[in-house]
Parts: C-alpha cells; structure tokens; sequence
C-alpha cells in the first residue's frame, strides 16, 4: 500500500518523484511506527497528527476572535497564540521573539530561530518590518 501524500506537491524540489513514490514510505515507516508505538504505552505521548488535529479545532475560535478585534497588538497577539499552537504541536521549542539587523536600515522580526549545528539554523519570521 502506497503512502497518501494528500497535500504534498513537488515541483522543482530537491527530492526526485521516485523518492516520493517508492522510497520516501520506507524511510517515513520506522518514524511513524515509532510514534504510534509510544502513542500506545502512554497516554501523555501522542501523535504529531494527533496534535495537530487538536490544534485545527482551535483555528476558527482564534479566527473569530480576529474578525473581532481591530488589527492593532491583541490581533498579534492571537496570530502568535496560534502560531505558538502549531510551533508546540511540531515540537518545536517555545519562541524567544527578537530583532535582527540586516544592515544599518534594516531590521527583521525572527519569532523562533533553531539552530540545528553551527552550520544549519532556521527562522521563523512574523511581524511586519520595523
């Protein structure tokens, strides 16, 4: 049985279309039995989808309350609530917001930046230019 990609699109990526119809599954399997096993032995582990899913039903109360409230701080308040959601749900670290600069004119909001090694790092941005 073939793996549902359902969502998952590759056009122009890193990763060949035979990677994704006949390898990729071998190599996600042991992951994914993984979480299920130690779904299974405790009820405070859980799936990723398992979380996520929790997380989609607090999406459209967090989108009410944005129809509501006038964009100013609470509207970046909900928008990082949600984002802090996802992040956890992900399992990713709690973000530490803060400023980089570009150069002498420029500066960018970072919400979350992990550093996997002195090599790779990512940044996750939100905000709007200073």
């Amino acid at each position: 049985m073939s793996m549902d990609l359902t969502g998952i699109t590759n056009q122009n990526e890193y990763y060949t279309n035979h990677y994704f119809s006949s390898i990729f599954e071998e190599n996600a399997s042991e992951t994914i039995s993984a979480w299920r096993a130690g779904a299974k032995e405790s009820e405070e582990i859980r799936t990723p989808w398992a979380l996520l899913r929790d997380v989609a039903r607090q999406y459209y109360p967090a989108h009410d309350r944005f129809l509501r409230s006038k964009f100013d701080t609470q509207t970046l308040a909900n928008i990082r609530s949600l984002a802090d959601m996802y992040l956890r749900a992900l399992g990713y670290p709690e973000a530490k917001p803060e400023w980089i600069e570009i150069d002498d004119t420029l500066k960018a909001p970072v919400y979350l930046e992990l550093i996997v090694n002195d090599v790779n790092s990512f940044r996750l941005t939100l905000g709007k230019r200073a």
